[in-house]
């Protein structure tokens, strides 16, 4: 064995003198660990230099990038959002946002100046205190119906402005969707549309004044279309004729069950008769002598004049 150290007894007390220290000897099982204790942690740093050069260098590139992308596009959605807000305040129609459960959180100066109402009064579902009585009820549950089945909402209604005033809007909205495609809130807009129903209504009580005076003329009224097809007539026209309504609706000229004739006697073939001739050339026709043959048999002499009505400068 090797002496690490030499001890010499002193009497007969048990206890000894070290004669000699060999330090080299003593030190060697310490120096040979750290030996390679170093030369293992020299591996892992190259190890470890080496999988920062492939894999962690990248990484931190990757995320370098990432969050620069990330900033860009926060700056571009900062930039979008003020585009927005100037878009939406200029607008020429009121733009309204809403949460997911459809309470509005946002209306535009136009949105105010349309309603009477101010912004704090339309939020939440303040919007709905400016919808005329009679069509509040129908307007909140087309809303709430179509905002717990997430469609797209669209409506025409009154609203009572804060003046007195009664004006007709169009409601449009469509779901705004987050990254998850889960609806986060509603997009709408209201149009003031009082002068469009303005006129409909006054289009509408024309026509009724027309057709009040068509039906009390002594005179049968016909019209056909430009493919000779039959699409009114009044009450007299069903008189002379001897057809009803349902009998003179949808047929043409050339329907052989006119019988038509001339003054002398002869066929008057439909592809002849005054409408069609209109028709054709757009210009009108004026006391043409047709007799026409009954259901019953019996047969009526009628004198016809035919106008055509022009719409877009085409006959």
């Amino acid at each position: 064995h090797e002496v690490v150290a030499a001890y010499s007894p002193v009497n007969d007390l048990g206890m000894g003198m070290v004669l000699k220290v060999d330090t080299d000897e003593l030190y060697r099982p310490i120096h040979t660990r750290i030996e390679i204790t170093v030369l293992l942690l020299l591996v892992l740093v190259g190890i470890g230099v080496i999988l920062l050069r492939w894999q962690v260098l990248p990484l931190l590139k990757k995320l370098v990038r990432s969050e620069q992308a990330a900033r860009d596009s926060h700056d571009r959605l900062l930039a979008s959002g003020a585009h927005i807000r100037v878009l939406t305040e200029v607008s020429p129609v009121g733009i309204f946002l809403t949460d997911a459960n459809g309470d509005c959180i946002y209306v535009n100066d136009r949105y105010c100046e349309i309603t009477g109402l101010s912004m704090p009064q339309a939020l939440g579902q303040g919007w709905a205190s400016a919808v005329y009585s009679e069509d509040r009820e129908r307007v909140f549950n087309a809303w709430y119906e179509a905002v717990n089945d997430r469609l797209p909402f669209s409506i025409e209604c009154r609203y009572l402005k804060t003046d007195g005033n009664i004006i007709w809007i169009l409601a449009q909205a469509t779901s705004e969707l987050n990254d998850e495609g889960e609806v986060k809130g509603y997009v709408g807009s209201i149009t003031d549309i009082t002068e469009r129903k303005r006129a409909e209504a006054a289009l509408k009580e024309s026509e009724e004044r027309y057709r009040s005076v068509v039906i009390a003329m002594s005179e049968g009224i016909v019209i056909q279309r430009s493919d000779q097809t039959i699409v009114a007539c009044n009450r007299s026209a069903e008189r002379i004729l001897g057809l009803s309504e349902d009998q003179i609706m949808g047929r043409t000229s050339v329907d052989p069950r006119w019988c038509a004739i001339h003054e002398d006697g002869s066929p008057f073939p439909g592809d002849t008769h005054p409408a069609v001739s209109t028709l054709r050339t757009g210009q009108p026709q004026s006391n043409v002598i047709m007799g026409v043959y009954r259901p019953d048999g019996s047969l009526v002499w009628i004198s016809i004049n035919s106008h055509p009505l022009m719409r877009n400068g085409d006959t």
